[in-house]
């Protein structure tokens, strides 16, 4: 697995997210799990119109829209799977299984909006969030 830093996944800007370490290793524990032809359902469009809504509802603070955001994803994230991609990333031997589907769920939601920027769905006015809360081991 590539340890490269810099690498970003599709629609990625760096802006809203530290690492995305977790979403390779998320991505890379799936396919062993599920079979290398099984992709992880990660950002898809309903995901983009769920963002859409919260921004409709009055949801302008970037930290918040992060919140409900993770809120969101973590229903989706498988926990078993979620956590060997932890470990792996941490380089850790243990941890809650909760702590790395918040973990992966931070840096979907990150992602998503880096993306909905990147599609010129949403713009980010200077409110960036601070990197480390969202997935920079």
């Amino acid at each position: 697995m590539e340890r490269d830093e810099s690498r970003k996944p599709l629609l990625a800007s760096g802006k809203v997210v530290g690492s995305y370490r977790l979403i390779f290793e998320y991505s890379r524990a799936y396919k062993q799990r599920k079979g290398s032809d099984k992709e992880p359902e990660l950002l898809m469009s309903k995901d983009f119109s769920h963002l859409m809504k919260l921004v409709e509802q009055g949801v302008t603070s970037l930290d918040k829209l992060l919140s409900e955001l993770k809120n969101y994803y973590r229903d989706r994230v498988d926990p078993s799977i979620a956590l060997e991609a932890y470990l792996n990333a941490m380089g850790l031997d243990k941890a809650d299984p909760v702590e790395a589907v918040d973990a992966i769920a931070a840096v979907l939601a990150g992602w998503l909006v880096e993306a909905a920027e990147t599609l010129g769905i949403i713009k980010l006015r200077g409110l960036w969030a601070d990197k480390n809360s969202t997935g920079s081991p």
